[in-house]
């Protein structure tokens, strides 16, 4: 993979971090080998020499001087004409230098050299390991970044199965964690945008059946006028089938996104409910059925009634239109935390827990019978949207006996048409 220009700017940063502190080090390392006490600890050795070759020669000092070489002295021994003759043979001659005397008369000088180590193997290994530092530095946060930048044009460019997590390594950190988000994301795109298709595909396949039923009888009236009445009156239905099911796409539209139908009033929900059961019972009298009701507690708050009365109608009608002949629809409020809780529960085939967050998706409706999804039915799908359009949730459980299913639809008061934000 190529540098990239960020690769740069932290390479560059960490270099220039590292240099600053091998310069300081330097600093410091020359004023410690400067030392003022080695200083006066060479002047008083130089002197005590002197005066050891003056009283009894230079070969009473040769000793001291050959020893200084050995721990890498600092003292050096030339005669009269500048020939080494014993000590640390780096020591040059200079205004240092202390003019000594033998004994027998010959003229020495005793120079003094203080050791000096050169800086320049440590500079050059220093440097190395500081651009191998800060490359690796540089390139361990780069490379990620640059993966995630490829993530985000390859979705762009429609490409939503892309995922980076994998590519960026088993790093524990906030780069990894960004990574996690970004597949987390791709995978919502790529499942909305799934999501969108079965729609379209769903709604292409609703509307072809009543479609071509038309088509049919306009044929067969054509082809037959005298059976024009029974014709017309299939027609009829079929319009109105029509008609309903763009009505139900429309709303379902609309409150995906995010405009609810009618206006907001100040009423009580269980007026709702109540109109709703009696309807349900009045309808459930061909199945032997029954629906019954518990806990109808008062729940004033401002609401778009249209919108709820079809969420509640949707669920209780479903329970009703699921569960078997003479069997009992039980509708429970309740109010928690400032919230109303509506439990539905019946006694019909129930659904799998796997398949029971599908229901609420478009064209999607559980068939207890042959116990699998078919494209068919709004109503669950306008029913959540409505539901969490007002700040609540729709979830469908078990029934209580282990049997049925138990719908719960929670719906928080709000103060003011205003306040759209739940409280509690």
């Amino acid at each position: 993979m190529k540098p990239s220009r960020l690769f740069w700017k932290f390479f560059l940063a960490f270099w220039l971090a590292s240099i600053c502190l091998l310069v300081i080090g330097v600093i410091v390392l020359s004023v410690v080998r400067n030392d003022p006490a080695q200083a006066v600890a060479v002047a008083q050795l130089q002197d005590i020499v002197a005066d050891v070759i003056t009283s009894d020669g230079p070969a009473a000092a040769e000793p001291v001087l050959t020893q200084q070489e050995r721990r890498n002295g600092s003292l050096a021994l030339y005669d009269a004409e500048g020939r080494f003759v014993a000590g640390a043979p780096r020591a040059a001659l200079g205004t240092s230098a202390k003019a000594v005397l033998a004994p027998d008369g010959r003229r020495f000088q005793l120079a003094i050299a203080v050791p000096r180590a050169s800086l320049v193997a440590p500079v050059l290994i220093s440097g190395f390991v500081s651009v191998l530092f800060s490359a690796a530095l540089a390139w361990y946060f780069s490379v990620p970044l640059a993966h995630l930048s490829e993530g985000f044009r390859a979705v762009s460019r429609g490409q939503l199965s892309t995922r980076v997590a994998a590519r960026i390594g088993a790093r524990r950190d906030e780069i990894a964690d960004l990574a996690q988000e970004f597949d987390g994301m791709a995978a919502q795109l790529e499942q909305l945008w799934l999501a969108q298709q079965r729609l379209l595909h769903n709604i292409s396949h609703e509307l072809r059946s009543p479609l071509a039923r038309l088509q049919v009888a306009v044929g067969l009236l054509r082809q037959s006028p005298e059976g024009r009445l029974d014709m017309l009156s299939r027609v009829e239905r079929e319009a109105d089938r029509l008609e309903g099911l763009l009505a139900e796409i429309l709303t379902l539209a609309r409150l995906k996104a995010g405009h609810a139908l009618g206006h907001e009033e100040k009423l009580d929900l269980m007026d709702l409910v109540s109109a709703i059961i009696d309807d349900a019972n009045f309808e459930a009298q061909t199945k032997a059925c029954r629906v019954s009701f518990e806990g109808a507690v008062p729940f004033v708050t401002f609401a778009k009634g249209e919108v709820l009365y079809r969420a509640f109608e949707n669920v209780i009608r479903n329970a009703v239109k699921y569960s078997p002949p003479g069997e009992e629809v039980l509708v429970r409020a309740g109010i928690e935390r400032d919230r109303l809780v509506l439990e539905v529960i019946d006694r019909g085939p129930g659904i799998p827990a796997a398949a029971r967050e599908e229901i609420f998706d478009a064209f999607k409706r559980f068939d207890g019978e042959a116990g699998r999804l078919e494209g068919f039915g709004l109503g669950l799908a306008i029913a959540r949207e409505a539901v969490v359009w007002h700040g609540g949730d729709i979830r469908a459980e078990d029934g209580p006996l282990g049997g049925g299913l138990k719908m719960v639809v929670t719906v928080p008061r709000r103060g003011s048409p205003l306040d759209t934000r739940p409280i509690g």
